[in-house]
Order: structure tokens, then C-alpha cells, then sequence
């Protein structure tokens, strides 16, 4: 089964801090050795993917004149993807095709001028941050928070899982938000 998890970090994570923040509900890790005596955690997983299934949830403002993102300024050497927000697609590109194209190229084809799509963001600039859902999220003191848990014996609903997640999101409105896609 896939899962939508939604990783609340201070600054944009690269990919070795989210490996490092998942480690503790990595599937084989749990199971290798004592399980049994071990409190399960919130969720497993046996791989993920930055978007994955999820990818291009968060529309990402585009502001004209906004100091961070700089949206109108072209370059080759500074890509805004893994430096601003995340973006697989944007990636990719620019992984499989240098130098042929600059990631602006690709905007019109991710949003409408107004927003961009991207699987990671900071918060306060998600446009559509009141309409987003997941399975769980982890909030920036790595505490995870699912809609439903296995305790080792039991499914464990949490009832309160909305009122925590809208209440993560506002406490959390200065950090950074990136879409996970994990396989359990």
C-alpha cells in the first residue's frame, strides 16, 4: 500500500535529512532483531519517494517581485529546485538533460503563471495549503501523527488527526512542507 506523508522541516531538506529523518519507521530496520519488545512506530515503510504517487500536489506561489524566489531572474547556475522548493520533475530534467534547458523553461508546463507545482515547499507560500490531505505527517521535532496506527496487535484510529494536522500546518506556517510517497 501506498501512503501520502507530509514531512513538516525548519529548511528544505535534502535527501540524505530525510533518509536520516525516516530511518526510525524503516521497515527493515524495526524488524531486524527484537521487534517484539520494541513500541511500534506510528508507520512502516519499505521505500519512499520524494512526490512519488503524490507529486505535484502543492502549488507553489509565483510572485513577480518576491526577494526569495526571484521568479523573473534566469539561470544555469542556481536552480530554485532543491534549493527553494522540490520539484521531481524539475529534477529530473535536470539530471538527465543538462545543459540544454533552464528549469523557467518548464514552469508554464507545471502551473499557470500564477503557481507552480511542486512536491516541497515552505508553507506560508503553499496556495493551496487549506485543501490538502494526507495519511500522516512529522512535524519538525520528528514526532509522526497518522490517521490510523498498528500498535503490534491493534488498528488504532486517531480521531483528532484533522485538528492536528490544520493545527501543525499553522504552528508550523514558517517551515518547509515536501509530499512523500511510502510503500508498507
Amino acid at each position: 500500500m501506498h501512503y501520502c506523508i507530509h514531512l513538516i522541516t525548519k529548511t528544505l531538506p535534502n535527501e540524505d535529512e530525510i533518509q536520516d529523518i525516516m530511518l526510525p519507521f524503516n521497515e527493515e530496520d524495526f524488524y531486524d532483531g527484537e521487534s517484539e519488545n520494541k513500541e511500534h512506530p506510528e508507520f512502516l515503510y519499505d521505500f519512499y519517494l520524494i512526490g512519488g504517487r503524490y507529486c505535484g500536489r502543492l502549488k507553489l506561489a509565483m510572485r513577480d517581485n518576491d526577494k526569495i524566489y526571484n521568479w523573473e531572474y534566469y539561470s544555469f547556475k542556481e536552480p530554485r529546485e532543491g534549493r527553494l522548493f522540490h520539484c521531481t520533475l524539475l529534477k529530473d530534467i535536470r539530471e538527465h538533460f543538462p545543459p540544454y534547458k533552464r528549469e523557467e523553461d518548464f514552469y508554464s508546463y507545471l502551473g499557470d503563471g500564477t503557481f507552480i507545482n511542486v512536491d516541497g515547499a515552505k508553507i506560508s507560500d503553499i496556495l493551496n495549503i487549506n485543501e490538502l490531505t494526507c495519511y500522516g505527517f512529522i512535524t519538525p521535532d520528528r514526532k509522526a501523527y497518522v490517521r490510523e496506527h498498528w500498535d503490534g496487535h491493534h488498528f488504532i484510529d486517531n480521531s483528532n488527526f484533522d485538528t492536528e494536522y490544520k493545527k501543525a500546518l499553522s504552528d508550523y506556517d514558517d517551515c518547509f512542507l515536501t509530499v512523500l510517497d511510502i510503500h508498507e
